[in-house]
């Protein structure tokens, strides 16, 4: 009787455990930002297959992020500036760079239109990010940034037979995601280079 009773309890915990985490990962399929600044700006990301993008801006942005509240400053540059930057200062080559928070240096850097296999910054994003479709529009003082992410599509479908793709069920949510910092060469942990 007393392990029937047990059971009955938990039974309620593990399925709004079990729902929760389905409502988070169908909230980490969309991205909605909105911004304010300077600047003119026009990108498509497809996955990490290609980001193309004109025009630059500086803004501060805030909105929903693939799960998670947003709210930071972001300085970004695509084509003709992002090649000016190139010619004028050869260690910061990209077609695309991102800034963001406080950062002095570019974190994130395309190189070509293959960023997830030319790496360059200090970040990149997390590998269930690598499918995410996006576009991005900012005219001189406001913006939006509108995604789907196909990576936490599959999560949220797989989450209901038991499988946790994203890594983000349950205590696993709490850890860093999206960005993640790329080891440098110069810090100790880096993986070693071939």
């Amino acid at each position: 009787m007393k392990r029937l009773l047990i059971a009955w309890l938990a039974v309620p915990s593990v399925g709004c455990a079990y729902a929760g985490d389905r409502l988070r990962d169908f909230g980490d399929l969309w991205r909605v930002e909105f911004g304010v600044g300077a600047g003119i700006q026009a990108d498509v990301t497809a996955g990490e297959l290609a980001h193309v993008g004109v025009g630059s801006s500086r803004r501060w942005t805030a909105g929903f992020r693939y799960g998670e509240a947003v709210a930071e400053k972001r300085v970004e540059d695509h084509f003709p500036l992002s090649f000016v930057w190139t010619i004028v200062t050869p260690d910061t080559e990209s077609l695309h760079s991102l800034r963001w928070g406080d950062a002095t240096r570019s974190q994130h850097r395309c190189f070509w239109l293959l960023p997830g296999e030319l790496k360059r910054g200090t970040y990149e994003k997390e590998r269930i990010h690598y499918y995410d479709v996006e576009v991005s529009a900012f005219g001189v003082l406001v913006g939006v940034q509108l995604g789907f992410s196909l990576g936490q599509f599959v999560d949220w479908i797989t989450g209901f037979f038991g499988a946790d793709l994203g890594q983000d069920d349950g205590e696993l949510r709490e850890r860093p995601r999206y960005w993640q910092p790329i080891p440098q060469p110069w810090e100790p942990d880096a993986a070693p280079t071939r």
